[in-house]
């Protein structure tokens, strides 16, 4: 499966879409729980796709829908980009909440 740039921004527009719909059906959800605040982030950034979303995407070309031969090269795209966006988000909710821990020190 070629990556081209065309899949790319495809695979870029999904992965931001995945990540925004997270935001907000998190937030929305969690909003009348009572979940520490820590769970709560933890919970919202946390997209990362991976090994199940690689095997579902090849299914329709081993079922013979050649016209999809485009799709795990997108979904390769999206897996990337929901990586990329969890650590870097991982990395910024852990660096906040041991700031906030040691204001309450």
């Amino acid at each position: 499966a070629d990556i081209s740039i065309q899949y790319i921004v495809y695979g870029t527009i999904l992965a931001v879409a995945v990540v925004v719909l997270r935001f907000f059906i998190v937030t929305g959800i969690t909003m009348r729980m009572n979940f520490p605040k820590t769970d709560r982030d933890v919970s919202t950034f946390m997209v990362p796709l991976g090994l199940t979303a690689a095997l579902l995407s090849t299914m329709p070309l081993t079922h013979g829908l050649t016209p999809l031969h485009f799709f795990p090269s997108i979904v390769f795209v999206v897996m990337i980009a929901t990586l990329v966006y969890t650590t870097i988000s991982a990395y910024i909710v852990s660096y906040i909440g041991d700031k906030n821990e040691k204001r309450n020190i």
